[in-house]
């Protein structure tokens, strides 16, 4: 399944059906426009960034989104990591007016029918279709900001403002570049980064909360760890390796291969089932369907398996959510990931889950994900 997604005979076709919407955004890229987009996006994850938004800005935001739910007593653990996860994400792309809990509760839900439709169980709201949630991401929070960042790069043209005095963020990166893009298209990289950014781990966070609090249950010796960020983003890792948000990656073929003893032919679509991947014992051990932190991995394998694809489409935000890979830990660029901080907050205020909630169990292949975790606090 690794060598499909690392070869370049295959095209990622999985977000196709957003093409037709959106138009081509950087998961959809093919071959040189593919590398040349990655390259230019890339300049958003460098360590320096990353360091500031883990150490000045997510500790901020984490103690705003907490604040209410510590007074209350109580909160909904996903409300919580999606505010979280948007707020985060806002400041990276570059969209405005994300300062509040309401915001980022309508621009998540905004986000989840542009996917593909939302119903009004989860938000409350009226469901919408995907055009019309487009146009609201355009009209509310995308054209705003974009109008906001092109003023400011007017300025910086005009020598008023020095480079420094740009945000260092997607929608500013794009506009400095503007023989490359439109204004649609821009929209468009901004509204998939959007729902990138937060599906992932905003999903991922609940799935980690749940699997250490039973981890914990069964194994209270380990209970000093739980504000143990080395252990927690190990958990985070983990967590994501037995619920990947995708459960399934969909390949098409370009051309004629054989790997690994099967042939395809040119227009093949390949599903590449993640779940099963993920929890093969010959590579994670035989306990590979469990919830195991402390778990040692071979040399070279990702602890969080095949979670965040491979090859040329490699997700390029993964330490945002999860931290610095093994190989890179140590010293002062070392990140600890936004899934771990985040558990680390809610753990240094005893968050605990409701104790009539019961967590459901997912089909084969099924999408996991919690619209709802109820949790208590102190």
């Amino acid at each position: 399944m690794a060598a499909i997604l690392q070869s370049k005979a295959f095209g990622e076709v999985t977000f196709k059906g957003l093409v037709p919407l959106l138009g081509h955004v950087i998961v959809t890229l093919e071959g040189e426009a593919h590398r040349q987009r990655r390259s230019l996006e890339g300049r958003l994850f460098v360590s320096s960034l990353l360091q500031k938004h883990e150490r000045e800005l997510l500790p901020v935001i984490i103690s705003k989104v907490l604040e209410p739910c510590l007074q209350s007593g109580q909160g909904d653990l996903v409300e919580i990591a999606q505010n979280v996860t948007s707020r985060l994400a806002a400041v990276i792309i570059g969209l405005d007016g994300l300062n509040t809990n309401a915001a980022s509760t309508e621009i998540v839900y905004l986000l989840s029918a542009l996917v593909g439709g939302t119903s009004s169980a989860q938000s409350g709201q009226t469901p919408l279709t995907r055009p019309e949630a487009h146009s609201l991401l355009r009209q509310k929070y995308i054209d705003p900001s974009l109008y906001r960042r092109q003023k400011l790069i007017e300025q910086y043209q005009a020598g008023e403002i020095s480079r420094n005095d740009l945000p260092s963020d997607l929608i500013s990166l794009l506009l400095l570049h503007p023989e490359q893009w439109t204004i649609p298209e821009i929209s468009a990289e901004v509204a998939f980064y959007a729902v990138a950014a937060v599906d992932t781990t905003a999903t991922l966070i609940p799935h980690l909360m749940h699997e250490l609090w039973a981890f914990i249950k069964a194994h209270p010796e380990h209970a000093a760890k739980l504000v143990d960020l080395n252990f927690l983003r190990a958990a985070a890792t983990e967590a994501l390796r037995l619920h990947p948000v995708l459960p399934t990656l969909f390949r098409q073929n370009l051309q004629t291969i054989e790997i690994e003893g099967n042939r395809f032919e040119p227009g093949e679509v390949v599903g590449l089932y993640l779940g099963r991947a993920n929890q093969d014992e010959s590579i994670f051990g035989p306990d590979a369907t469990e919830f195991n932190p402390l778990r040692n991995v071979p040399p070279g394998v990702r602890r969080a398996g095949l979670s965040f694809g491979g090859g040329t489409h490699l997700c390029m935000g993964r330490e945002v959510a999860l931290g610095t890979p093994e190989a890179n830990r140590g010293g002062e660029t070392e990140l600890f990931g936004e899934a771990a901080l985040l558990a680390q907050a809610l753990f240094q205020h005893s968050a605990r889950p409701a104790p009539d909630f019961v967590a459901h169990t997912p089909k084969p292949r099924e999408r996991n994900v919690y619209h709802f975790y109820p949790i208590f606090f102190n």
